[in-house]
This record gives structure tokens, C-alpha cells and sequence, in this order.
């Protein structure tokens, strides 16, 4: 059933897009995410994840296409510490997060 999550829901705190594949194939990556844009206060920023970044790898799975996102945090947990994997104006960073829990909003979706 679409929709239907047991437990607490994960929070990363980033708007994403498939990155171009050329943007990527001189790391040696088939595929990445572009980082849209960034939630204040989310395990995102607080990781130091910037927009424009280019995600190709959390905590191991490879992030190939915007929807790689989603199918990881569908199987994470809030408080789960991985490594993001980026490539920031062509250069290869890592940086260290810890997966959120979605926050509660006071109205609907």
C-alpha cells in the first residue's frame, strides 16, 4: 500500500534531481544526485551538505538516481550515522551524518 510506513519516518532534509552523467564519469561514477536544495536545521546541513553537491554514495548504496534516496531511507532508521559521499566542484568529499526523524507539521502535507 503506497504511503503506508511502519515506525518512525527518516529525514535527510534535501531537495534532489538525477545529476548529469558527465558531471560524474571523471570519478568513475555511473550516476549521482544533485542537491536541489537544503533544509534549514536538517541532518543535511548539519552534515554540511551544500546545494549543487553531487551525491553518489550513502553509507555504501550507491545514489544513482534521485528515487536511490528515498529506497535508502526506506530502509533507515532516525538516529542510523552514515557516510555521504560527494563530489563538490569536482573535488571528492565525505562527510558524516546522522539520519533524522521527520519532523511533525502542525497542518496536512
Amino acid at each position: 500500500v503506497q504511503g503506508l510506513h511502519k515506525g518512525p519516518r527518516t529525514w535527510f532534509g534535501v531537495q534532489v534531481g538525477d545529476a548529469e552523467p558527465r558531471e560524474l564519469r571523471g570519478q568513475g561514477y555511473d550516476g549521482g544526485i544533485i542537491v536541489n536544495s537544503v533544509t534549514e536545521l536538517s541532518p543535511a546541513e548539519r552534515a554540511g551538505i551544500k546545494e549543487g553537491d553531487i551525491i553518489v554514495e550513502i553509507g555504501g548504496s550507491p545514489m544513482v538516481k534521485a528515487s536511490s534516496l528515498r529506497d535508502f531511507l526506506a530502509r533507515s532508521s532516525p538516529g542510523q550515522k552514515v557516510v555521504v559521499t560527494l563530489i563538490r566542484q569536482g573535488e571528492l568529499w565525505e562527510k558524516d551524518l546522522v539520519i533524522g526523524r521527520t519532523p511533525e507539521k502542525s497542518s496536512g502535507r
